[in-house]
């Protein structure tokens, strides 16, 4: 991949204050694959946020925008292992590592961005050089998760072009592969109008905000969009899906935090128990979260992070 053939996604610049300033141009050799476990706004607010002490250099959201947070040529504190920090790129993604939520815009986006990376600094777009966070973390860490589609993945990286859109391959005989019976995109529209009618908001924007992020050039994304913009233009409609989006957020990293405990990698849980602090103070979630990380003296532990 010649660098000047291979064009730069867009990208917007929201700096992160946690970094490590290079004076000379840096190698670097690997990109790393993260899952934020939650959204990309709170994960936008947590690098910036002074106590965090963590960053990544991009946040890539559900519907493929870019968020860079640190130069190229600095180094993020986002994998934990010298190596890896002073010679790689991290990238966050939006969603959970348990969870099979990647969206085709957010694959899109990450595997042109990688496919620049590559090119303008020679990285290798091998599974030797583009690593997930959990391979380089062993027992610390589990993202981006068994969903992660590597193949599809470093195919993006390596020809620019998403395998999953090209036409479906003949059957034997010649004939054309057999249409599904029902329209998925169709299907998924009923799934969240049906949510919507039965008033769950909340589940109901995130199923048409998955289907814009996978098919928005489907003929039934309008109708989708409509959807979104009238749920999401009540205010009273919006406060009540954001604070269910909070509610869950919070809700997954006390889980997470009680796992890392349970295995005694007290770093770790204190990442998420300080994310809920800090992210949502005025929460329940964060006044629990706090008296959380007080007891922790009390525990035994083993060596994390």
């Amino acid at each position: 991949m010649a660098p000047d053939k291979v064009q730069r996604p867009a990208v917007t610049l929201d700096p992160a204050p946690h970094f490590t300033d290079r004076d000379a141009p840096r190698e670097i050799r690997y990109i790393i694959i993260h899952t934020i476990e939650g959204s990309a706004r709170s994960a936008i607010g947590w690098f910036k946020n002074p106590a965090s002490h963590v960053s990544a250099h991009y946040v890539i959201a559900y519907d493929g925008s870019i968020t860079q947070m640190v130069d190229d040529q600095d180094v993020a504190w986002h994998a934990g292992t010298r190596e890896h920090n002073d010679h790689g790129i991290g990238i966050e993604h939006e969603g959970y590592a348990s969870q099979d939520g990647w969206t085709r815009k957010q694959l899109v986006a990450s595997a042109a961005l990688g496919r620049w990376l590559c090119a303008t600094y020679g990285i290798q777009g091998d599974r030797a050089h583009i690593l997930g966070h959990e391979e380089i973390a062993p027992g610390r860490r589990s993202d981006p998760g068994p969903h992660f589609p590597w193949d599809r993945y470093l195919a993006m990286i390596r020809t620019g072009r998403d395998p999953r859109a090209e036409p479906a391959p003949p059957v034997a005989g010649g004939a054309a592969a057999p249409a599904a019976s029902r329209d998925p995109v169709e299907e998924a529209l009923a799934r969240a109008q049906g949510l919507e009618e039965r008033g769950d908001d909340f589940r109901a924007v995130e199923g048409y905000r998955r289907l814009l992020n996978d098919h928005d050039d489907h003929p039934l994304a309008a109708r989708a969009r409509e959807r979104l913009e009238a749920i999401l233009g009540d205010p009273l409609r919006r406060s009540r899906v954001e604070a269910e989006e909070v509610e869950a957020e919070c809700r997954g990293w006390a889980s997470l935090a009680e796992s890392y405990i349970a295995h005694r990698r007290r770093a770790s849980a204190e990442d998420f128990l300080r994310r809920i602090r800090d992210i949502y103070p005025e929460t329940p979630h964060a006044r629990k979260a706090a008296a959380r990380l007080v007891g922790l003296d009390e525990l035994e532990w083993e060596t994390d992070e």
